[in-house]
């Protein structure tokens, strides 16, 4: 399945869910934020929220402060 992420093209087997991707990338489990399709998804959702031919993520690391 060909997906977006950051922008860029790449290929995944699908079913793939947002957890599955994010370990597929090695992505660490705390400081990131992502959207999907530009919607901000809740890490609560990451496992049961499936990606779908053509779908656009964008990862974001979450940095405190103010």
């Amino acid at each position: 399945m060909q997906l977006m992420i950051n922008n860029e093209t790449a290929q995944f087997p699908a079913p793939l869910s947002l957890q599955q991707l994010l370990e597929l990338l090695e992505q660490p489990e705390k400081g990131i934020a992502l959207a999907l399709n530009r919607q901000v998804i809740s890490r609560s959702l990451w496992p049961q929220i499936f990606l779908q031919e053509g779908d656009s993520v964008h990862l974001f690391n979450v940095v405190a402060g103010g």
